[in-house]
């Protein structure tokens, strides 16, 4: 099990450079942004984790804008990588084959959500605090 849950890191590692210019950059990071909302919120696969990505995707917009400070620059690193990856049509498992195209989209997903679950929790809590009424 320890070896599996390395694989997405491994892969999510490879995009660091990437991330890093995007980070930097918070018009590249609200284009990235845009992309992953309409590509990727509306496919069947995601409805188990559609919450979650609705949420890191809040948690991003939240931080470019300097509302929300309350995360590691490593794990918002490691969420521009996983985003980075889903966008790419042709990563371990292109996007083209039906029916599995995603499982690999899918676990990395699942992986950063596992490995940032407590600050997608504390985000939840601050989003709701400060909810504009």
């Amino acid at each position: 099990m320890i070896v599996v849950m390395k694989i997405p890191l491994k892969i999510l590692l490879r995009l660091k450079k990437s991330a890093e210019r995007i980070y930097n950059d918070k018009d590249k990071f609200s284009e990235l942004l845009e992309k992953i909302k309409h590509s990727r919120l509306n496919i069947d696969e995601f409805s188990k984790i559609k919450f979650e990505l609705i949420l890191l995707i809040s948690m991003c917009y939240d931080f470019i804008k300097g509302r929300y400070k309350n995360i590691r620059k490593s794990d918002m690193l490691l969420i521009i990588c996983a985003f980075i990856y889903l966008l790419n049509p042709m990563d371990i498992i292109p996007d083209m084959l039906l029916e599995i195209g995603f499982l690999d989209d899918l676990t990395i997903l699942t992986y950063l959500i596992s490995k940032i679950r407590l600050q997608i929790k504390n985000y939840e809590k601050w989003k709701m605090e400060n909810e504009v009424k």
